[in-house]
């Protein structure tokens, strides 16, 4: 076997030869200074950590400040939006006042409890500490005007009941009347000043009495309504010159209140007992049996259908109509159609002119009445309202030759024979919907004169189918 060479490990000759000794200490030394920059720096990274966990602190608590401030401005804003909210509400039953308090607490409560989120648990044991104290005083100003409506709704009941129970006194059930005060008095007085209460139940007493008066048009209510107030001691001069001043408007309102509803009824029977007037079917015991007036008196009786009126219409009813319309007729026609057009006259006196026209003075056939009435029911338009008086009039000055009436009966025949002729004209036009213009009036109006008034009548072809122009050709032929 070959022999197995060995080797020795050589020696590198040593760094520190020729040079001095290392002193222990020196190591030691060095070790000490590691040691305290490594002490150094921990103790700085503490320093970091520390004003790292104060600023997050800072952070936290101005956070916290801001989500307080934020939670009392949601109340500031909650409490004013329930105050005007509140102003708005009408109470019409007591209950509502009191679901509106508990409404109140229960919505603040929930707009705490949404704050939770929104800041530290410490800052929000904090803010429910300073939301608890400011509680009662919100919640005092909501109760004021909670308190105030109420106060007006008792005292408003009050009143209407105090009122229904003088009103059942006034009827004659004294008994009944003074239990309900009594009840009235127990159940709403708390709602009053002292003293109070008892003024409003002389003031109810002249309520009483203006409803009796508005509910029955008793206007002997309405005056003793007044006595009471000229004679309270309880009512200050100038309220009582103001509360006078309302019982005289509603006894007025009162009063024209009746004589629009009377109007009103009254011109439903005269409108019934023209349609059988007119074909002889009106007769006496109905007019005895009917509400209208027995006659009409004062300044706008005129105006006015009465018994009185409709027994002379009925009397002359049954006799043989008048053949002709006299020109008088005619202007009594005119001058109704334009002024109940133009509302200087109402519906119930236009028909009293007419009716007298034809029924007292028996100025008018009964064909030219039934025209006349026709044209109250259905007006012509406004624009030939306007014109037919004048043209009419200037139609009669034309023919009398300047004079503003006939000077002899033929001119105002001829006159009356023109405008009849120029309404039946008019009437053909507005067939056609056509409205003719205050030009055309006046050319076909020279027409007819110049034809001295002899135009034959039209027919009804005539009014619906000629057109002026063609009307004229004729007139002119």
């Amino acid at each position: 076997m070959p022999k197995i060479p060995s080797y020795r490990r050589r020696r590198l000759p040593s760094t520190n030869v020729g040079a001095a000794p290392l002193d222990p200490s020196a190591a030691n030394q060095a070790g000490t200074a590691v040691g305290a920059g490594l002490a150094s720096i921990g103790k700085g990274l503490g320093d970091i950590g520390q004003a790292l966990a104060e600023i997050e602190a800072k952070k936290r608590e101005l956070r916290d400040n801001a989500a307080i401030a934020d939670a009392v401005h949601a109340e500031n804003d909650f409490t004013l939006n329930k105050e005007r909210e509140l102003e708005a509400r009408v109470y019409t039953d007591p209950q509502q006042a009191d679901e509106d308090r508990q409404l109140a607490a229960s919505e603040l409560q929930q707009l705490r409890d949404s704050q939770k989120d929104n800041m530290s648990q410490e800052a929000y044991a904090n803010y429910l500490n300073r939301s608890k104290l400011k509680e009662a005083s919100r919640l005092r100003r909501l109760e004021g005007i909670i308190w105030r409506k109420e106060v007006t709704l008792g005292q408003s009941k009050a009143a209407i009941a105090l009122r229904d129970a003088h009103i059942l006194e006034m009827s004659g059930n004294e008994s009944a009347a003074q239990e309900s005060i009594e009840a009235i008095k127990a159940g709403y007085e708390q709602y009053f000043p002292p003293g109070a209460f008892e003024e409003m139940v002389e003031s109810s007493k002249i309520a009483a009495l203006k409803t009796l008066g508005t509910q029955n048009g008793d206007m002997e209510a309405f005056e003793k309504a007044k006595e009471i107030v000229r004679s309270s001691t309880a009512i200050s001069a100038e309220e009582a010159l103001a509360e006078l001043q309302r019982i005289d408007k509603l006894k007025e309102y009162t009063q024209n209140k009746a004589s629009s509803a009377k109007k009103v009824r009254n011109l439903a029977i005269d409108e019934d007992f023209l349609g059988k007037i007119i074909t002889s079917d009106l007769r006496q015991d109905e007019i005895e049996q009917s509400r209208l007036d027995e006659s009409t008196k004062g300044m706008k009786g005129f105006q006015q259908l009465s018994k009185e009126q409709w027994t002379l219409y009925a009397e002359d009813s049954y006799k043989t109509p008048p053949e002709t319309t006299t020109p008088e007729g005619l202007d009594v026609v005119i001058s109704t159609i334009t002024d109940y057009g133009k509302n200087v006259v109402d519906k119930e006196g236009a028909y009293r002119q007419l009716l007298d026209a034809r029924y007292v003075d028996r100025a008018l056939t009964q064909q030219e009445f039934e025209w006349a009435i026709e044209k109250i029911q259905n007006q012509y338009p406004r624009a030939v309202i306007n014109d037919i008086e004048t043209i009419a009039e200037t139609n009669l000055k034309t023919v009398a030759k300047g004079w503003p009436w006939g000077t002899h009966k033929s001119e105002r025949e001829e006159a009356k024979k023109v405008n009849l002729e120029l309404l039946y004209w008019i009437d053909g036009q507005i067939a056609k919907d056509k409205v003719p213009t205050r030009e055309e009036m006046n050319e076909i109006s020279a027409q007819l004169i110049a034809q001295d008034g002899t135009l034959p009548k039209p027919t009804d072809e005539d009014l619906t189918q000629l057109s002026p122009e063609e009307l004229l050709k004729r007139i002119k032929q």
